[in-house]
């Protein structure tokens, strides 16, 4: 699993990692790079949307699609 540095956004492109994140919001590249979540405990469950991706059939915005959230970080 990878993961961005701002966002903290999950990929599971492996690929990536190092790279820049690629995300653009409101014609803004995202600053972050793509790092390693190597760890089960780095990331959990989304919420929101109960780890599908998606809440009202669209993309979830709160784990950009992907079902998980980073956490490595925000649990200290």
């Amino acid at each position: 699993m990878a993961v961005c540095t701002r966002r903290g956004a999950v990929s599971y492109s492996p690929e990536m990692i190092n790279g820049q994140c690629l995300q653009v919001t409101a014609g803004q590249r995202c600053t972050g790079v793509i790092g390693s979540a190597k760890y089960e405990t780095d990331s959990e469950a989304c919420p929101a949307c109960l780890a599908t991706g998606t809440r009202n059939e669209k993309p979830c915005g709160q784990c950009y699609g992907t079902g998980w959230l980073y956490v490595r970080n925000r649990k200290r």
